[in-house]
């Protein structure tokens, strides 16, 4: 499994793909379904963060399979 970091720049490439990232001290997977205009924010599938993250303000990793 190989893990990419998500940033602005390329996170309209990634949509669809599962992420991973840690939310209340536990990491969590996702998955993509839609990118901001500006690419600062991912729309995912989780209640309790209201279904979006930011990438510059938290670390988001793209989860690849080898």
């Amino acid at each position: 499994m190989n893990l990419i970091r998500l940033t602005p720049e390329n996170s309209s490439r990634y949509v669809g793909y599962s992420i991973l990232f840690k939310s209340r001290k536990e990491l969590k997977f996702s998955k993509i379904l839609a990118v901001s205009d500006t690419g600062k924010s991912v729309t995912i599938q989780h209640e309790d963060l209201g279904g979006r993250l930011e990438c510059v303000t938290r670390a988001i990793y793209v989860v690849m399979e080898a």
